[in-house]
């Protein structure tokens, strides 16, 4: 989660198997703009705290569009090779979402995003852990460090709304940042579900060998038999327990958009 404090963004991560958050700043980003003095005082006449020097700026536009070009460059990164690709390098992938373990919420969801835009701006992100298939090439298991940006058409919803649909960790979280907004304020919110097919941009982890157990952060994983490469099966050059494991690194954030 990210939340505007003067002239910065203080950012607090909270993996699922982590007991304490993680914290950190973020000074300059595609997604950070600065306020104009005319908006910071007029936002004083309208009860915004003064300090708020920052705002945020979500990456996408109202048509779910790639507002600030992220993947405007993307063919310059090479798209993920069919036998992996090299560690701690940014790749592209496209496919198909299919969740990991027993936590997906009914509707399927992966990734839930909220921005508000009221100062103190904040942008919220929960996320499970799922695997892109693409058409070529081995699984992509993604797992995020740090909160991913998700491009997609976005839709007006309630901090209510929001609250509902997200899991006690996240709201815990909210509390935590002492985050006070009305419950009736509305933001713009993104979903990306299973089922979907999803363009991504990420930093490469590590490979894994075997699909059928695999650890991330410690936690035993599995790859669900509908995403695990099969012998004459679509996963051309792939070994058939083979996958790749990806999502961010520090001063480099996963980005996921959806295509289809």
């Amino acid at each position: 989660m990210q939340l505007v404090e003067g002239d910065a963004l203080v950012e607090r991560d909270l993996r699922a198997e982590a007991d304490v958050a993680a914290q950190g700043r973020v000074l300059e980003a595609t997604y950070l703009e600065k306020r104009g003095l005319f908006e910071r005082m007029f936002g004083v006449f309208s009860g915004e705290p003064a300090s708020a020097a920052r705002k945020l700026a979500p990456p996408f536009d109202g048509d779910g569009g790639d507002a600030p070009g992220l993947f405007a460059g993307s063919s310059d990164v090479l798209p993920l090779e069919p036998r992996g690709a090299a560690l701690g390098q940014v790749r592209r992938v496209r496919g198909r979402v299919v969740p990991l373990g027993p936590d997906v919420p009914p509707d399927g969801a992966v990734l839930r995003a909220i921005w508000l835009d009221k100062p103190p701006a904040l942008h919220a992100c929960e996320a499970i852990e799922f695997a892109v298939i693409p058409d070529e090439g081995p699984p992509v298991v993604l797992s995020f460090d740090l909160s991913p940006l998700v491009v997609d058409r976005p839709s007006r919803v309630s901090v209510s709304g929001f609250l509902s649909r997200v899991g006690p960790r996240m709201r815990a979280l909210l509390r935590e940042m002492e985050v006070d907004r009305s419950r009736r304020e509305e933001g713009q919110f993104v979903q990306i579900s299973s089922g979907q097919t999803v363009e991504v941009l990420c930093v490469i982890r590590a490979e894994v060998r075997d699909t059928h157990a695999f650890s991330i952060h410690g936690v035993s994983r599995t790859l669900p038999m509908e995403a695990r490469p099969q012998d004459g099966g679509p996963y051309r050059g792939t070994s058939t327990r083979n996958a790749v494991l990806a999502g961010d690194a520090p001063g480099t954030r996963a980005v996921v958009r959806r295509i289809g």
